[in-house]
């Protein structure tokens, strides 16, 4: 701790000597669109056009249909016009290519239909859209793409089983039809975003070595969805019922069906949604979001065995470089999977270098250029994509060299990385890395005290004296104009939307709005340039008036002016609080970096009232570089209403709680965070 002590003053007058020295410039590097891509690459030039073969029907082994769009290179002549075929369509280029395959629950006939708005890879409104359209620009660079209808959306037969093992057997089945295609070369790799990005993990996981698929690219996808997304620190999160299971997973796919059929083949269409619609209550999501909300074993708590844990990538890791399977990740500060991803990158890592799956990467431990991440201060609509500062990096390009390499045989040196960790702040400064947490940070502890600040040194106050704790009442309504409690669980819409009107939103942006129902805690100043990367974990000593309690943790960058960004956050029930120290990181020091919390149902424990307790809460993996003058805050709340709530499924014992949260010798609550002066990631 003592190393970094000439980072924090606690005085007006380092403050305002922070400033000067520092003032908003930085020793980092500003982030291009260059970013991630190895040295010196350029994209190929787009030597063909586009055709495409629409609704393939595709017979699995248990009779279920699904439908597909191939589209494929086509001959273009000197002048970039289409050659015509004898048949008077654009003549296909004869190859051989190899295939990249999308799997998605949101219906190819909406991507042929944005398609006609912009080569099917970018939305009207400028969002992106290759989850939605056809891979065009990957088509003229001389790529197969196959993009079907997962079993009971869109135009598919079936039901649709939420990430199932049997959906997974359906994706292996379509990599393999793929790598036969005519002008194929046999080479598969799979591309796509969130859903799209998942069914990667599950299939490259469990398709077995040797097969066609020589590589991935998932954007935006999760290591563990229970803990992630359906009840992060064990909350429940109102939008995966809401919003999830029943707008996007339901509503969204049978409006694609009526799309893509309802004009042309009204009798299918029909029979479709009459089938979708009674699977979704039979054994699919609609049953799956009662399950959950009932408090089914299986389906409300992550047991051994349990529906999450089958449909969670963090089960697949170590199989994924068993089968020799390349991945390139992308990771966003703001996305819905923030928590995970950089979890997914050290799993495979430590796979590659025989370490435990599940644990971090050691400062000596070899690396793979077979596994990077790309990581930026994204929301889950907007990968690559940033305003203040302006940024766009273009997923294409990077899936372009990616496949180039594995699918093509290119030696474009994206395997020769000795960096794969490519990361981008809130501010838009670059850091490349070897490992994570990074080997240039240093575990620190910055401790509560009184009156608002988090300090280095432990908090003197004696357990009872004036300043050994704070109050905080449980309120089941808080502050929503907030970056994680509406921007990153609207999945950046609302940004987006200002967007593209020129404006900034300014709920993820500038001054948080105040909370009358939160505990803020605030350092000194930083006199120097410091880098926050890593996991961080808040250690929090506090009692409840009743038998359970609720935490939701902010971290921000304030900056001398007072306007803040809130760069993570975390989330803990209380009688969730058990932690799993075979899974978790800690530091040289014993602290948790890092804890994993059960979230079983063996492992829920009612609080004695009054009693002081440890909370350890995962406050995210954050890569955030701090300007001299700007301090860091950590805000604690009891709730994160409207998107967390307690267990709907039982009383949750929380109505008129009061949290004490404890800051003295007997009880030194705590923030444990990797830093690193800015100059040690220069060489």
């Amino acid at each position: 701790m003592k190393a970094f002590a000439p980072l924090l003053a606690v005085s007006a007058l380092s403050f305002c000597a922070g400033v000067q020295a520092g003032g908003t410039s930085s020793v980092l590097p500003l982030a291009t669109s260059h970013t991630g891509l190895p040295p010196g690459w350029t994209a190929p030039p787009s030597l063909y056009g586009v055709g495409t073969t629409r609704n393939v029907q595709l017979v699995m082994d248990d009779g279920v249909v699904l439908s597909a769009n191939v589209s494929f290179p086509t001959l273009l002549d000197s002048n970039g016009k289409p050659v015509l075929g004898q048949d008077g369509n654009p003549a296909p280029a004869p190859g051989p290519f190899p295939t990249i395959v999308t799997a998605t629950p949101y219906g190819h006939a909406v991507g042929s239909i944005l398609d006609g708005f912009g080569g099917g890879d970018t939305l009207p409104a400028g969002l992106p859209g290759q989850d939605l359209g056809e891979l065009d620009t990957m088509v003229k660079r001389g790529y197969i793409d196959v993009i079907f209808d997962i079993r009971g959306t869109g135009e598919s037969g079936g039901y649709h089983d939420l990430l199932s093992p049997r959906q997974t057997q359906d994706t292996i089945a379509v990599i393999n039809w793929a790598s036969k295609l005519p002008r194929s070369t046999g080479k598969v790799g799979m591309f796509g975003e969130s859903y799209l990005g998942l069914t990667q993990w599950l299939a490259a996981g469990n398709i077995g070595p040797n097969s066609p698929l020589k590589a991935i690219f998932p954007i935006f996808a999760g290591n563990d969805m229970y803990r992630e997304v359906v009840a992060p620190g064990g909350l429940y999160n109102t939008e995966v019922g809401v919003v999830i299971m029943t707008g996007i997973f339901v509503a969204e796919p049978d409006l694609d069906t009526i799309l893509g059929l309802l004009l042309t083949n009204p009798a299918l269409c029909v029979k479709l949604l009459l089938e979708h619609t009674a699977g979704d209550f039979k054994g699919g999501v609609l049953q799956a979001t009662l399950n959950v909300l009932s408090g089914k074993p299986d389906y409300a708590y992550e047991n051994a065995g349990s529906y999450w844990e089958q449909r969670s990538p963090r089960s697949v890791m170590s199989q994924v470089v068993a089968n020799g399977i390349p991945a390139y990740m992308i990771g966003g500060q703001y996305d819905i999977f923030q928590h995970g991803e950089f979890s997914n990158f050290t799993a495979l890592q430590n796979a590659w270098a025989s370490q435990p799956v599940n644990g971090p990467m050691s400062a000596g431990q070899p690396v793979s250029g077979n596994y990077q991440i790309l990581w930026g201060p994204w929301f889950h609509v907007l990968p690559g994509e940033s305003q203040t500062p302006k940024l766009d990096i273009d997923m294409e390009d990077l899936a372009t060299a990616w496949y180039d390499h594995w699918l093509k045989g290119v030696d474009n040196g994206i395997d020769r990385v000795t960096t794969p960790v490519h990361a981008i702040d809130v501010g838009g400064h670059a850091i490349e890395a070897t490992r994570f947490p990074l080997t240039q940070t240093t575990a620190q502890n910055l401790y509560l005290d009184a009156k608002g600040v988090l300090a280095e040194q432990a908090p003197t106050e004696t357990l009872g004296g004036s300043g050994a704790s704070d109050k905080l009442p449980f309120v089941r309504v808080t502050d929503a104009c907030n970056t994680e409690v509406l921007e990153t669980w609207t999945f950046g819409l609302p940004n987006a939307i200002y967007n593209s009107f020129g404006h900034t939103d300014p709920c993820s942006n500038g001054v948080q709005m105040p909370n009358l129902f939160a505990r803020d805690y605030l350092t000194a100043p930083f006199t120097q340039e410091t880098v926050l990367a890593g996991p961080v974990t808040l250690t929090l000593y506090a009692s409840s008036t009743t038998q359970n309690a609720s935490f939701v943790v902010y971290l921000d960058d304030v900056a001398p002016d007072g306007s803040a960004r809130n760069i993570s956050y975390g989330a803990l029930l209380g009688e969730q609080r058990a932690v799993d120290d075979a899974s978790s990181w800690k530091t040289a020091g014993g602290d948790y970096l890092l804890p994993y919390h059960p979230l079983s149902g063996q492992s829920v424990t009612p609080l004695v009232p009054d009693a002081v307790t440890r909370f350890d809460i995962d406050a995210g993996p954050v890569v955030q570089s701090f300007q001299a003058g700007h301090r860091l805050r950590l805000r604690v709340a009891g709730n994160a209403f409207p998107y967390l709530i307690a267990p709907p499924w039982k009383d949750d014992h929380l109505t008129g709680s009061v949290f004490s949260l404890q800051h003295n010798q007997s009880y030194p609550s705590h923030l444990v965070l990797p830093l690193a002066p800015a100059t040690a990631f220069v060489d």
